[in-house]
Parts: C-alpha cells; sequence; structure tokens
C-alpha cells in the first residue's frame, strides 16, 4: 500500500497505535489511520522543525525541536497541544531515548547522559539527578533479539525496535529482523528512504516507511510493507 504525498515538505514520521503520524510542513502534523485515509491536522507552532519524537501514551507524543528549545506534548485524541522549556542546562545537548514511561511521568536521556523527567499532569519538564534503578530501566529498552544484529547495523541512520522485531533504515534501503528473518526493501526509483516505523495492527505487524524524492524536497511517498 502506498500514498504519494505532494506539496508537502515531509521529513518526520511516528506511528502510535494504528495511526500513522507525519510533519505538515513547518507548522504542526497530520494524522492518518493504518490505510492512510487522512484523518485530521494539528496545527503546533509556524516554524516548527522536529528533531525525534517519542510515544508517551495511547495517544500521546511529545516532540523534541531542540532549534526552538521546547519538547511538544500532543494529545492526537482531543488535540491538546503543551509547549514545554527545555531546561537551560541540556539546551546545547540532544533528548536521544526514552527510559521509562508510566501513568504519571516520562524519564528521558540526553546524548550527555543527563536525565530529564516529565510531569504528564502539569506538563513540565526537570532536570533529575542520576539513580542506580535507572541502570535497568535503560536495560528494558535495549531489544530482546540478537544484540549483534544491533551492532552490526549501528551505523544506520534511524532504527525502530518492537519485541523481536528490528529495522535499520538506510537512505538507500532498510534492513528488516523479524523473528529471525533478515530481508531488504529498497525505495522508489529516484527516492531515498526517510525513515520507517513499525507498526502493530490487531495481530499483525507492518512497517511504515517514508522515503522522498531526491530532486523534490515536496514529494514524498508514504508505504505499508507487511513484516511477515
Amino acid at each position: 500500500m502506498k500514498k504519494i504525498i505532494s506539496e508537502n515538505d515531509v521529513y518526520f514520521l511516528q506511528v502510535i497505535g494504528s495511526k500513522i503520524i507525519i510533519n505538515d510542513n513547518y507548522d504542526g502534523i497530520m494524522i492518518l489511520d493504518c490505510n492512510m485515509n487522512f484523518l485530521k491536522k494539528i496545527k503546533v507552532f509556524e516554524g516548527i522543525c522536529i528533531y525525534n519524537s517519542f510515544v508517551t501514551g495511547k495517544n500521546e507524543f511529545v516532540l523534541f525541536c531542540p532549534d526552538e528549545n521546547k519538547m511538544v506534548y500532543i494529545n492526537i485524541e482531543n488535540e491538546k497541544v503543551y509547549l514545554m522549556d527545555v531546561p537551560e542546562s541540556i539546551k546545547n545537548e540532544i533528548i536521544s531515548e526514552i527510559i521509562l514511561n508510566d501513568t504519571s511521568k516520562s524519564i528521558f536521556k540526553t546524548n550527555k547522559s543527563k536525565y530529564v523527567s516529565l510531569d504528564k499532569k502539569n506538563k513540565k519538564l526537570e532536570i533529575i539527578q542520576y539513580d542506580n534503578s535507572f541502570v535497568e530501566m535503560e536495560k528494558k529498552q535495549i531489544w530482546d533479539g540478537n544484540v549483534d544484529i544491533l551492532k552490526k547495523y549501528s551505523d544506520c541512520n534511524n532504527r525502530d525496535v518492537k519485541g523481536h522485531s528490528f529495522v535499520a533504515i538506510y537512505e538507500e534501503k532498510i534492513i528488516i529482523y523479524n523473528n529471525q528473518q533478515l530481508r531488504e526493501v529498497f525505495p522508489k526509483r529516484g527516492y531515498i528512504f526517510n525513515n520507517a516505523k513499525i507498526m502493530n495492527n490487531c495481530s499483525d505487524m507492518y512497517l511504515v516507511t517514508l522515503s522522498n524524492k531526491k530532486t523534490d524536497n515536496c514529494k514524498s511517498v508514504l508505504s505499508i510493507i507487511d513484516m511477515k
């Protein structure tokens, strides 16, 4: 299944449940269903540039926007948007991973091993001190498949992990490792892969890919691939 998107500089991809999320130029996000039907747009702020994102709930995720020193908390169900200032002490760092996510808070780690806590109720960020329990939290985020596979594809541009499935994204190909089966997929001629996310739809597992045309930033292709 494929969907061509024109006149929109789509560079961001996230999946929450069976919903697909992409950026809407530099103003907000668009939500699509698992059949790539358009559902809604949510405006965030003019000039937004998304570096990465983290799923924090059933219908919730946060965007990390270091150019604006913001994290943005979004509920795609009720369309609530909250802008949060990144703490001053990590303004030159990248929030690179999430190590804990429960009903009241999420804890993120920066590329310089600092820790940031998100108070979900009050929509506030704060720096927290390292705790020995973080080691166990971080271990739980490590893929439960073959560690050697992770090392082999450590040079990939992006990656996604769910259960026994792992994908490594390069511009010219995507490596899919699913239940010990390894295969490659390639972009449409004249396009390069931007990102890919694993999507669980009922009991089936699919890969959502985003590729961009080499000669036109405002033309992209979304594809859904069965991972079996």
